[in-house]
């Protein structure tokens, strides 16, 4: 479930991001979904960038932001995290990272270690897959949850 470019790199991965808007009709609305995703460092649900693109375009329905927010992650322009039941989370930085969640309050945050390479050669040949993509999860306690004695 990660993408191999890197959107904070060079030019090359600025005009990959490019070539996916251009396959995707970028109307007005999907810029304004587009931007509210890229701008936000939360992970947001579909009805969070709803309020958020409201203040932008009063008039937007809930329908367009969540149609929307489909067809970008299906042109690869965001990733749509999911994790099980719960509501999907988008997230604007589309290069391969991993991501922890707190099963207490529903932080979600980017992990900065990715596991060793060998870790996923080991799981892959163990399976008898050949991997494309991977997306590691970590799923505990947010220190904020600590803090408080939410364990």
């Amino acid at each position: 479930m990660g993408a191999g470019d890197n959107r904070h790199g060079g030019h090359h991965e600025r005009s990959a991001d490019s070539a996916r808007e251009a396959r995707l009709r970028m109307t007005p609305q999907r810029q304004a979904i587009l931007d509210a995703v890229r701008s936000s460092h939360d992970h947001p649900r579909a009805a969070d960038i709803y309020e958020r693109v409201r203040t932008v375009l009063p008039g937007i329905a809930f329908g367009t932001v969540y149609n929307a927010l489909h067809a970008l992650a299906d042109h690869g322009v965001i990733l749509q995290l999911s994790f099980g039941d719960h509501a999907s989370r988008f997230d604007g930085r589309i290069d391969r990272h991993d991501h922890a969640l707190c099963v207490r309050c529903g932080e979600l945050v980017d992990a900065v270690a990715p596991p060793p390479p060998d870790i996923i050669q080991q799981a892959a040949a163990e399976l008898g897959f050949a991997v494309h993509a991977y997306h590691t999860q970590l799923l505990g306690t947010c220190a904020a949850c600590q803090n408080r004695g939410d364990r």
